[in-house]
């Protein structure tokens, strides 16, 4: 369980990190999204939208190696 909850931190790390990236973007170049007739929420919807897909795309390698490992990761996953 103990694991589950560290890849969740570092799924919700991952989000935290390409949103500020997006916010960053997003004030650097606000005149440029200024002219233009772009809903700003929208655009960081679908952009939240991406991430999530980034983010769990980053972390299906640890997934899958502890569903193939399960014995050497027993340390971690016990609740005593």
């Amino acid at each position: 369980m103990i694991l589950i909850k560290t890849l969740f931190y570092y799924f919700l790390a991952l989000l935290a990190i390409f949103f500020v990236g997006r916010v960053v973007l997003f004030s650097l170049y606000f005149e440029r999204f200024a002219q233009s007739d772009v809903n700003y929420w929208l655009s960081f919807l679908y952009g939240l939208k991406m991430d999530v897909i980034i983010a769990c795309a980053s972390l299906i390698i640890p997934v899958i190696l502890l569903c193939l490992s399960p014995r050497k990761i027993r340390i971690y996953t016990d609740d005593q």
